[in-house]
Protein backbone atom coordinates (compact mmCIF):
# COMPACT_ATOMS: atom_id res chain seq x y z
CA UNK A 1 0.00 0.00 0.00
CA UNK A 2 0.99 3.42 -0.26
CA UNK A 3 -0.88 5.40 2.14
CA UNK A 4 -1.38 9.20 2.36
CA UNK A 5 -3.60 10.30 5.13
CA UNK A 6 -6.03 8.40 7.96
CA UNK A 7 -9.59 9.69 9.22
CA UNK A 8 -10.83 8.65 12.53
CA UNK A 9 -14.32 8.15 12.49
CA UNK A 10 -16.16 8.63 15.88
CA UNK A 11 -19.96 8.10 16.01
CA UNK A 12 -22.11 6.46 19.21
CA UNK A 13 -21.94 3.43 17.33
CA UNK A 14 -18.63 2.96 15.75
CA UNK A 15 -14.80 3.83 16.24
CA UNK A 16 -13.46 3.65 13.03
CA UNK A 17 -10.13 4.25 10.78
CA UNK A 18 -10.10 4.81 7.27
CA UNK A 19 -6.89 4.92 5.12
CA UNK A 20 -6.44 7.26 2.16
CA UNK A 21 -4.19 4.71 -0.01
CA UNK A 22 -2.46 5.70 -3.28
CA UNK A 23 -2.73 2.55 -4.42
CA UNK A 24 -6.03 0.74 -3.53
CA UNK A 25 -8.23 4.06 -2.35
CA UNK A 26 -10.10 5.15 0.58
CA UNK A 27 -10.56 1.55 2.67
CA UNK A 28 -11.56 0.88 6.32
CA UNK A 29 -8.63 -0.01 8.51
CA UNK A 30 -10.64 -3.48 9.68
CA UNK A 31 -9.23 -6.68 11.47
CA UNK A 32 -10.42 -9.06 8.94
CA UNK A 33 -10.27 -12.08 10.84
CA UNK A 34 -9.50 -12.69 15.25
CA UNK A 35 -6.11 -14.22 13.88
CA UNK A 36 -5.25 -11.76 11.21
CA UNK A 37 -3.22 -8.38 12.13
CA UNK A 38 -5.46 -5.05 10.88
CA UNK A 39 -5.38 -4.35 7.49
CA UNK A 40 -7.49 -2.33 4.65
CA UNK A 41 -10.87 -4.39 4.40
CA UNK A 42 -11.01 -4.00 0.31
CA UNK A 43 -15.24 -4.53 1.12
CA UNK A 44 -15.01 -1.05 1.66
CA UNK A 45 -13.16 0.76 -0.67
CA UNK A 46 -14.89 3.67 -2.27
CA UNK A 47 -15.40 3.17 -5.94
CA UNK A 48 -16.72 5.98 -8.19
CA UNK A 49 -14.78 8.96 -7.09
CA UNK A 50 -11.33 9.65 -7.68
CA UNK A 51 -8.56 7.53 -8.92
CA UNK A 52 -5.77 8.73 -6.58
CA UNK A 53 -6.77 9.66 -3.41
CA UNK A 54 -5.17 12.75 -1.42
CA UNK A 55 -5.21 13.80 1.71
CA UNK A 56 -8.80 13.75 3.10
CA UNK A 57 -10.94 16.06 5.15
CA UNK A 58 -13.54 14.24 8.07
CA UNK A 59 -16.47 16.69 8.99
CA UNK A 60 -17.91 15.18 11.77
CA UNK A 61 -20.54 18.05 12.41
CA UNK A 62 -22.71 17.07 8.80
CA UNK A 63 -20.97 13.33 8.54
CA UNK A 64 -19.04 14.43 5.10
CA UNK A 65 -15.90 13.14 3.88
CA UNK A 66 -14.17 15.26 1.29
CA UNK A 67 -11.18 13.29 -1.32
CA UNK A 68 -9.07 15.20 -3.22
CA UNK A 69 -8.56 13.74 -6.42
CA UNK A 70 -4.75 13.77 -7.42
CA UNK A 71 -4.73 11.72 -10.07
CA UNK A 72 -3.39 12.57 -13.60
CA UNK A 73 -6.97 12.88 -14.61
CA UNK A 74 -8.19 14.78 -11.38
CA UNK A 75 -11.49 16.16 -11.98
CA UNK A 76 -11.36 18.24 -8.15
CA UNK A 77 -12.00 17.44 -5.16
CA UNK A 78 -15.34 15.01 -3.84
CA UNK A 79 -17.63 14.74 -0.96
CA UNK A 80 -18.89 11.62 0.00
CA UNK A 81 -21.74 10.91 2.79
CA UNK A 82 -21.24 8.39 5.31
CA UNK A 83 -24.14 6.67 7.18
CA UNK A 84 -23.14 5.57 10.69
CA UNK A 85 -25.74 2.81 11.08
CA UNK A 86 -24.20 0.74 8.12
CA UNK A 87 -20.67 1.97 8.24
CA UNK A 88 -20.60 3.00 4.43
CA UNK A 89 -20.24 6.13 2.38
CA UNK A 90 -22.87 7.32 -0.03
CA UNK A 91 -22.40 8.04 -3.89
CA UNK A 92 -19.51 10.53 -4.22
CA UNK A 93 -20.41 14.76 -5.58
CA UNK A 94 -17.52 16.72 -7.49
CA UNK A 95 -17.42 20.31 -5.10
CA UNK A 96 -18.03 23.09 -7.35
CA UNK A 97 -19.22 22.99 -11.14
CA UNK A 98 -17.31 20.90 -13.19
CA UNK A 99 -14.96 20.70 -10.02
CA UNK A 100 -14.67 24.53 -9.89
CA UNK A 101 -11.28 24.29 -12.14
CA UNK A 102 -9.65 22.53 -9.47
CA UNK A 103 -9.39 19.51 -11.58
CA UNK A 104 -5.93 20.75 -13.51
CA UNK A 105 -4.75 21.69 -10.83
CA UNK A 106 -4.35 17.92 -8.69
CA UNK A 107 -5.63 18.86 -5.40
CA UNK A 108 -3.78 16.75 -3.09
CA UNK A 109 -4.90 18.21 0.43
CA UNK A 110 -8.04 19.49 2.09
CA UNK A 111 -9.22 21.55 5.57
CA UNK A 112 -12.20 22.41 6.89
CA UNK A 113 -12.05 25.88 8.14
CA UNK A 114 -14.04 27.37 10.90
CA UNK A 115 -16.26 29.36 8.78
CA UNK A 116 -17.66 26.40 7.15
CA UNK A 117 -15.01 26.77 3.73
CA UNK A 118 -13.34 23.79 2.46
CA UNK A 119 -9.34 25.18 2.06
CA UNK A 120 -7.56 22.87 -0.98
CA UNK A 121 -3.92 22.58 -1.87
CA UNK A 122 -3.04 21.33 -5.35
CA UNK A 123 0.23 19.72 -6.77
CA UNK A 124 0.53 22.30 -10.09
CA UNK A 125 1.18 25.53 -7.67
CA UNK A 126 1.00 27.17 -4.59
CA UNK A 127 -2.13 28.35 -4.52
CA UNK A 128 -4.73 28.38 -1.94
CA UNK A 129 -8.35 27.66 -2.84
CA UNK A 130 -11.47 28.27 -1.08
CA UNK A 131 -14.26 25.97 -1.72
CA UNK A 132 -17.54 27.66 -0.33
CA UNK A 133 -20.38 26.08 1.34
CA UNK A 134 -18.86 22.99 0.67
CA UNK A 135 -21.91 20.66 2.48
CA UNK A 136 -24.48 22.42 -0.25
CA UNK A 137 -25.74 21.79 -3.63
CA UNK A 138 -23.72 24.13 -4.96
CA UNK A 139 -20.06 25.72 -4.23
CA UNK A 140 -17.56 28.40 -5.39
CA UNK A 141 -13.96 27.76 -5.81
CA UNK A 142 -11.66 30.87 -5.90
CA UNK A 143 -7.90 31.52 -5.16
CA UNK A 144 -7.59 32.91 -1.58
CA UNK A 145 -3.69 33.13 -1.18
CA UNK A 146 -0.48 31.17 -2.07
CA UNK A 147 2.60 29.43 -0.33
CA UNK A 148 5.39 31.63 0.49
CA UNK A 149 7.78 29.20 -0.96
CA UNK A 150 5.93 29.36 -4.48
CA UNK A 151 5.63 25.62 -4.05
CA UNK A 152 2.70 23.36 -3.96
CA UNK A 153 1.28 22.54 -0.09
CA UNK A 154 2.82 19.53 1.61
CA UNK A 155 -0.51 19.66 3.89
CA UNK A 156 -2.40 22.04 5.91
CA UNK A 157 -4.24 22.51 9.11
CA UNK A 158 -6.67 25.06 11.20
CA UNK A 159 -5.59 26.06 14.25
CA UNK A 160 -8.58 28.57 15.42
CA UNK A 161 -9.12 31.08 12.26
CA UNK A 162 -5.88 30.85 11.04
CA UNK A 163 -4.55 28.41 8.31
CA UNK A 164 -1.07 26.42 8.92
CA UNK A 165 0.42 25.55 6.13
CA UNK A 166 3.40 22.55 5.91
CA UNK A 167 5.74 23.45 2.93
CA UNK A 168 8.64 21.19 2.07
CA UNK A 169 10.92 23.29 3.75
CA UNK A 170 9.36 25.67 6.46
CA UNK A 171 5.54 26.02 8.21
CA UNK A 172 3.49 28.72 7.54
CA UNK A 173 0.19 30.52 8.91
CA UNK A 174 -2.14 32.35 7.34
CA UNK A 175 -3.99 34.93 9.74
CA UNK A 176 -7.83 34.84 9.55
CA UNK A 177 -7.70 33.10 6.37
CA UNK A 178 -11.47 33.90 6.00
CA UNK A 179 -10.80 37.44 5.38
CA UNK A 180 -8.80 36.85 2.48
CA UNK A 181 -10.05 37.54 -0.93
CA UNK A 182 -9.25 36.60 -4.38
CA UNK A 183 -5.77 36.99 -5.98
Amino acid sequence: TAPVGIVRIRTATTNDYWVADHLRGFCRYAKLSAAAPFTLDPATCLTGGPTAVGKPHWDSDNNFLYIPDLSSASRGVWRYTYTPATRRFGTPRLMGTNGGGLGAQRPHTVALGPDGSLYAGTLRNANIYRITTPEAAAQTVTIVGSTNDALSPVDMAFVGANLWIAQSASISRVNAIRNCTST
